[in-house]
């Protein structure tokens, strides 16, 4: 034990390999667990792993590569580092989380209701470099495609370096931090993320804080291109605490369609202008930034069959809204002449209020 502890592994003479094919394995609050294939060589200073095949559930895994320091990491729960490549063509990690034990510390009854997700915490005595390239990854209502880069598990936190992946519809790259390091039950979160070609509508249907705090995205058709840079806190159910949520960022469109929308139906009306009932705009540029629950864009215009809007103002949590339009009319719309009209925008997404 006290060449284990000062690290004297070249007095242990203990080393050889081992493979493991087959087995079965019944976990407390796991779906079944099944290794397809194990093998390794072992020293007391490594573990070098040249197969690993899993199966959890409906997922699959596979690994290989170098493990050092696992003798103490089994022993005495020392710090286990190592750098891994995985690969999976399916990592459920709904069924796996559905199966975990529920906050009374039950596994979850089948004919209860589903529990909401839990804050996971990472290990503080991880040092682990994972080169990843996993297929297909769904979590909530979401499905991630083609995920492939580099993360990293040390300290109680999870950082990821330009991970790349499939996702809204379009192709996305992200960097930041999952850490519980601080406090396992409010997690903060650091993203960079850069995202391409991606759906309105399938943001919409996958994310639910832009159901939240975008709802204009469930009736906004065509796709955009978005960078933001966000901090938040979570909850223990693993999502956002809007009162400690930062971001900047902007979202791009080619082509933007927007119909079926209170505001602009109310709009419309007011200016006696029936083009206001439906947006499309090419070429949009909107800079935004989230502070205490509401999501504030600098000014940004739209141009709609021969109709300029500029618009300015923020979006709560609650859908509350607070915009000022500046609508420039064409000429022989109002009198013969030239016309801009400043609208304020108020009210809700579903009650808007419109003052001239």
């Amino acid at each position: 034990m006290s060449d284990i502890e000062k690290n004297r592994y070249e007095r242990l003479g203990a080393q050889g390999t081992f493979v493991v094919e087959g087995v079965g394995l019944t976990l407390p609050n796991l779906p079944a667990v099944r290794i397809r294939r194990a093998a390794a060589t072992v020293t007391p200073a490594a573990m070098t792993l040249g197969e690993f095949g899993l199966t959890v559930g409906r997922s699959d895994l596979s690994a290989n590569g170098q493990l050092t320091g696992y003798i103490g990491y089994l022993l005495r729960d020392d710090v286990l580092s190592g750098r891994l490549y995985v690969k999976s063509e399916l990592l459920d990690l709904n069924e796996i989380m559905d199966a975990m034990p529920s906050a009374e510390g039950g596994a979850a009854d089948e004919e209860a209701p589903a529990e909401p997700v839990r804050a996971i915490e990472v290990p503080r005595n991880l040092n682990l470099s994972l080169n990843t390239d996993l297929r297909k990854v769904l979590f909530e209502k979401m499905t991630i495609g083609d995920i492939s880069g580099e993360m990293r598990v040390a300290g109680g936190a999870l950082s990821l370096e330009r991970l790349a992946m499939g996702v809204f519809g379009g192709r996305a790259t992200a960097s930041g931090s999952y850490s519980t390091a601080a406090d396992a039950q409010r997690p903060a979160l650091k993203l960079k993320a850069e995202i391409a070609d991606a759906s309105f509508s399938t943001t919409f249907d996958q994310l639910d804080v832009v159901r939240r705090m975008v709802p204009l995205f469930e009736k906004t058709g065509g796709d955009y291109s978005m960078s933001l840079d966000l901090a938040t806190r979570l909850t223990q159910t693993m999502d956002p605490d809007y009162a400690t949520l930062q971001a900047d960022g902007a979202i791009r469109s080619k082509n933007i369609r927007v119909q079926n929308i209170a505001v602009f139906d109310q709009l419309a009306a007011a200016l006696k202008n029936d083009a206001l009932r439906r947006i499309e705009a090419k070429d949009v540029d909107i800079r935004f930034t989230i502070r205490d629950g509401r999501i504030a864009t600098q000014p940004f215009d739209l141009s709609v069959g021969g109709i300029s809007l500029n618009l300015s103002g923020s979006t709560g949590l609650d859908q509350t809204i607070d915009y000022t339009a500046r609508v420039t009319l064409p000429e022989g719309s109002a009198g013969g002449i030239l016309t801009a009209v400043d609208v304020g925008i108020g009210g809700s997404f579903s009650s808007p209020k419109i003052t001239c």
